[in-house]
C-alpha cells in the first residue's frame, strides 16, 4: 500500500518542466489531461478545507481533518495508472456512510436554508462557500 511517507521530500522533482507529469504507475502525462486535472482539484480542496478548519471548532475540524485524510485516498486513486490501483488504499461505501453521517448530524443543529445564499455575510462563510464550489469542481473533474 502506498503511504505518505513514500513520497518525495523534495519541493520539487525537476521532471516535469517539458508539461508532463508523473502518475503513480510507469506512465508520464500532459499536466492538462483529465488525472492531474483531477487529483489537483482534489487537492485544491482539501487546501480549501484546511484553510477552514484552521478557523472552526475542534469538533467540526475533526470532521473536517478526516474528509482531508479522505481526499488524500481519493488522489492517490485519480493518480494511480491501471496496474497500479490494486496497491493503494481505497475508499469503501462505510466511509461514504460516514459522511453521510455527519452532514446529518450537523444538519440537525444548523436552520433550514429556505432562501437562495449569498456569499459574503461572513468570513468564515464566503470561505465555506468557496471551498464547496471547489469541492464540486473536482466532482465534475
Amino acid at each position: 500500500m502506498m503511504s505518505v511517507n513514500n513520497v518525495n521530500s523534495s519541493w520539487y522533482t525537476g521532471s516535469g518542466d517539458d508539461g508532463s507529469t508523473s502518475l503513480f504507475g510507469p506512465e508520464r502525462v500532459s499536466k492538462s489531461s483529465p488525472q492531474p486535472e483531477a487529483y489537483g482539484s482534489v487537492d485544491e480542496a482539501s487546501a480549501f478545507l484546511g484553510l477552514i478548519r484552521a478557523q472552526i471548532d475542534d469538533k467540526s475540524a475533526a470532521i473536517l481533518k478526516r474528509i482531508q485524510n479522505d481526499f488524500y485516498v481519493i488522489m492517490a486513486e485519480l493518480a494511480s495508472t491501471p496496474d497500479k490501483l490494486s496497491t493503494i488504499d481505497r475508499l469503501d461505501n462505510d466511509r461514504l456512510h460516514w459522511l453521510e453521517t455527519q452532514i446529518d448530524l450537523l444538519a440537525e443543529e444548523v436552520e433550514p436554508v429556505t432562501d437562495f445564499v449569498q456569499s459574503g455575510d461572513s468570513k468564515l462563510g464566503a470561505l465555506i462557500d468557496v471551498g464547496r464550489t471547489v469541492v464540486r469542481r473536482a466532482e465534475r473533474r
